[in-house]
Parts: structure tokens; sequence; C-alpha cells
């Protein structure tokens, strides 16, 4: 099992990290040693607006050789969108099993052809420019098809979690949530004064 995180300049590196960190601990805490990740990116840089930077393990090429693709949103994902060469490389993903973006990135995975005929969680704000290539909805998360989505922020745990739990299992994923969320998860609790 591959999976392929796709960082650009400009990401929003909160949503990143709870994509990335519950999905990586599949192999880091033990429970499938074959799971592998790349960084990749169309460009030579990654990261967030304030200078923080992410090295891509992988430029350009194309993107079907994934299990899964992950698509974190972030301020530059409009501008992205208007780029033929980054939406022309992001549609090599087209086929990739299991596709799964973030906030904006739900934008460039739409623009891109990964969403067609799906339904997908998205802000309100995005749902026109979403309405002729995926059924968008008021939602934090969806899982549709092979298309996985959510509004952003936060909700991007929802979605890794649920990732999580496709692949291996409830059990699975509650260790690792309570490995993340240490006594809050024991209480039912993700987050201070949470529910």
């Amino acid at each position: 099992m591959k999976i392929g995180f796709v960082v650009y300049q400009g990401m929003n590196l909160l949503e990143f990290a709870l994509l990335y960190d519950p999905l990586t601990r599949i192999k880091t805490m033990g429970f499938d040693q074959g799971l592998s990740w790349d960084l990749v990116s169309y460009t030579l840089l990654g990261g967030d607006d304030r200078g923080l930077a992410l090295k891509p393990t992988r430029v350009g090429g194309h993107l079907r050789e994934y299990d899964i693709l992950v698509i974190p949103g972030g301020d530059t994902a409009r501008k992205l969108c208007n780029d033929e060469g980054f939406i022309f490389w992001l549609s090599s993903g087209a086929q990739v099993p299991v596709r799964c973006a973030s906030g904006l990135g739900v934008l460039m995975a739409g623009m891109g052809g990964l969403l067609l005929g799906a339904r997908a969680a998205a802000p309100q704000n995005l749902h026109v420019a979403l309405e002729r290539v995926c059924k968008p909805e008021d939602v934090p998360f969806l899982s549709d098809k092979h298309c996985l989505t959510c509004q952003g922020g936060l909700s991007a745990l929802l979605l890794s979690l649920h990732l999580v739990q496709r692949l291996q299992g409830e059990k699975i994923r509650d260790l690792i949530l309570q490995r993340i969320a240490g006594e809050y998860a024991e209480k039912g609790l993700l987050i201070p004064g949470g529910k």
C-alpha cells in the first residue's frame, strides 16, 4: 500500500499534519510494515505561507502509481486551480483507488477530475465552482465511492481516522487515536471542553 501526500507552496500545514500523522502511524506503530508514502509535488517547493518548508520526496511524474492520494487545502489552492500544468499533473491521479481531499484541496481535486460524479464535503463558498464536477454538500466529512473529502481544519482528522479504520479496522483506529489524543481519547474527548 502506497500513499502520495500532495504538497505545494501555501498549503495548510494543520490539515496536512492531521491527514499525515494518523495514516503514517499505521506503519510507525507497527500495524503494517508494507505501508509506504511519498511527499509528492509538482514543483521543488512545498510548505506554508509563513516560511516553513517541506521537502518533497518526489517531484513531477504520474500519480497513478499510488493506492491512496491525499490533498490538503491551502491558501494558494485557487491560484493552482488556474495553473494548467498543475491541474494536468494532478489529473494523473484520477484513477488512484482512494482519493482524499481536505478544505480547498477539495477544489483542486475537483478541478483535476478526481471527484467526478462523487458527493463531496465542501464549504458553501466552493459549491458553485464544484457543481460541474461533483455533488458538493455542506457537511464536515463525506466518504463516497472512492473519494473521501472534508471541509478542512479539524475535520481533516475525521477523514484520516475514517481511512485508518477502512484500512486497518476500528481497533487500530482507536489505538492510533489514543496515541494521538492521550487522555482525551480515553475519556471520549478529542479536545479540552469537547463532548
